[in-house]
């Protein structure tokens, strides 16, 4: 995650906070992190219709990496028979993103 450059006030109840607090712990987080992981998802199901587009952990992201590295590999002049293997190793990973299989 890039670091944050800006604060963002909000007013919020003391139960609010508890219970913010109790969602970080749950998920071993400090609450600064957790707000900021809960706000961007959110605007993320929102602007992109409930369905996040984005790397959501590490091993979405370093499988998405792979993808990008394998496809890069890809230009005009490569054989048609090497351009199919490259397609194919990208599926797999596209496929275990999808499974969410972070192997």
């Amino acid at each position: 995650m890039s670091h944050p450059t800006k604060v963002l006030s909000v007013r919020v109840t003391q139960e609010d906070i508890a219970l913010f607090q109790q969602a970080a712990d749950g998920q071993g987080l400090d609450s600064p992190d957790w707000m900021r992981a809960a706000l961007r998802k959110t605007a993320l199901d929102q602007v992109y219709g409930g369905s996040n587009p984005f790397p959501s952990n590490l091993g979405e992201t370093a499988l998405l990496r792979a993808v990008l590295v394998i496809l890069q590999l890809v230009g005009g002049d490569t054989p048609e028979e090497t351009k199919n293997i490259y397609v194919k190793k990208a599926a797999r990973q596209i496929e275990k993103i999808k499974a969410g299989d972070w192997s």
